[in-house]
């Protein structure tokens, strides 16, 4: 296989392994599966980047978030609301999803996370 042939293959495979799909009501019920097991904000906000980062645990750093569709956004922004109000009154209801959490693209199909936007420092 010529370089030029094989660099395109790498760059091609790396590019769709910055794109998961999942069947849209799996990611639904991954998202509030973690909400229902977790006990603190932080707990959750890294369960739902180990959903988008499988390897998130060997991860550093994460300069940039992931970027999932405006309804699975709603999703979890208000499962943090319902879990800040009920866990934590003393926050603001969905704040640590405001300052960590993932961004929008209404171009991203609602069984899709994106992780081009992610610039990523391993351990």
């Amino acid at each position: 296989m010529s370089d030029s042939i094989q660099g395109s293959s790498a760059a091609a495979a790396e590019d769709a392994a910055k794109v998961l799909k999942f069947r849209y009501k799996d990611l639904d019920l991954m998202i509030k599966t973690i909400f229902e097991k977790r006990k603190h904000q932080m707990e959750i906000v890294f369960d739902l980047y180990r959903l988008a980062i499988p390897d998130w645990d060997n991860v550093a750093k994460c300069d940039g978030h992931p970027k999932i569709s405006e309804e699975h956004n709603r999703l979890i922004f208000r499962l943090f609301g319902e879990f800040d109000r009920k866990s934590h009154p003393g926050v603001i209801p969905g704040g640590a999803w405001l300052n960590w959490g993932f961004s929008t693209d209404n171009s991203i199909p609602d069984n899709e996370v994106h992780t081009e936007a992610a610039i990523l420092i391993y351990k």
